[in-house]
């Protein structure tokens, strides 16, 4: 990337359509500010701006021939899932594209859609809040909860495997109840500011389930 942007590499004509193309995609992404004022909590508005630059980002890198294999992956499972939840599919429009963003390996690489946004945007003067959202959300994964009651719009989770207990705001506007298993992935506080993570995917309630189970 860094060869492409010396002079007589790229043809001038094909700089500027394609730059023109990308600036208005990534005009959609919503800035946090206007997340904020459009009513989302402030951490879950760090996070969304995130994942709309992962998506744009996604869908201009998914033209490059070395995420063919990538771009078949996704579009199968696509095709086979129908992601948008019940009654039509089992899979959630936020689990699916968390997976495919944050989880599907490129190729038999570790590399991720997030790990390449994060090391070509740091490699092109990312700002660092932006890349600390995609260096967690990286590092992120689905878990298990038990539910142990709300206050204040927050909910605590317990996670059966590390034994902690995480409070967290739920955007989906399930609030449960107490004693129910979540299969969920949660998104940690990004600053000593916020008291709470975020259930940044709609919560699978695991019905006739026990912890032990």
């Amino acid at each position: 990337m860094r060869r492409s942007l010396r002079p007589g590499v790229v043809r001038l004509r094909e700089f500027v359509q394609g730059r023109h193309a990308a600036r208005k995609q990534w005009a959609e992404v919503k800035s946090i500010k206007r997340l904020v004022a459009g009513g989302h909590d402030p951490l879950h508005a760090a996070y969304l701006h995130a994942q709309n630059y992962l998506s744009v980002f996604g869908e201009l890198a998914c033209r490059l021939p070395e995420f063919e294999t990538y771009r078949d992956v996704v579009a199968s499972a696509e095709e086979t899932y129908i992601p948008g939840w019940s009654p039509m599919s089992p899979v959630s429009g936020s689990f699916f594209s968390a997976w495919a963003l944050l989880d599907l390996p490129l190729r038999e690489a570790d590399d991720t859609m997030c790990s390449c946004a994060l090391e070509i945007g740091q490699a092109f003067g990312m700002q660092d809040d932006l890349a600390l959202a995609l260096e967690v959300m990286g590092e992120s994964g689905m878990g298990i909860y038990q539910h142990l009651g709300g206050h204040d719009g927050v909910v605590d989770l317990h996670d059966i495997v590390d034994g902690q207990t995480y409070p967290c705001i739920v955007p989906s506007n399930y609030v449960g109840r107490p004693g129910e298993l979540w299969y969920v992935r949660l998104l940690p506080p990004l600053n000593a500011s916020f008291n709470h993570g975020v259930a940044f995917t709609s919560p699978y309630v695991l019905l006739d389930t026990t912890e032990a189970d």
